[in-house]
């Protein structure tokens, strides 16, 4: 309707109704997951999978870990990816160390479709580890 120098028009109206409006986004079908890390233990100081760390990413992804280390040790971490999820590689991450009783980050992008934690105790009286994970 036009009326004097003004135009109203019934936007409302104008969009269609369903997935063709701009409004509808989809956001259940985005590739997420999520680990949960619960008193995972070593007193190891040699490296080994972190029970509850793997995540599957899109190509391209990213990931994001918060830790907490409890136990008597520092624990040292190490991201590891794989395209198959059976052949497991160390990505090009540097390791992280994280004190006992302290909690920490580690996130980051990677090429690899699948990702885990290794980790390991700085001495043998053992460290425990817990904690979340996001990839996407």
């Amino acid at each position: 309707a036009i009326d004097g120098s003004e135009m109203q028009v019934d936007v409302v109206a104008a969009l269609p109704a369903g997935s063709n409006n701009i409004g509808d986004v989809d956001i259940v079908s985005t590739p997420t997951t999520s680990a949960t890390i619960s008193g995972q233990s070593s007193s190891s100081t040699s490296y080994a999978a972190l029970t509850g760390s793997n995540m599957t990413t899109d190509t391209h992804g990213i990931f994001s870990y918060v830790i907490q280390i409890t136990g008597t040790d520092n624990c040292t971490l190490k991201v590891q990816g794989s395209n198959d999820n059976s052949n497991w590689v160390d990505d090009d991450m540097a390791e992280v160390t994280i004190a006992t009783g302290a909690s920490g980050l580690i996130s980051g992008t990677t090429f690899f479709q699948y990702i885990r934690l290794q980790f390991k105790s700085s001495n043998t009286n053992g460290t425990t580890v817990n904690g979340q994970g996001y990839a996407k």
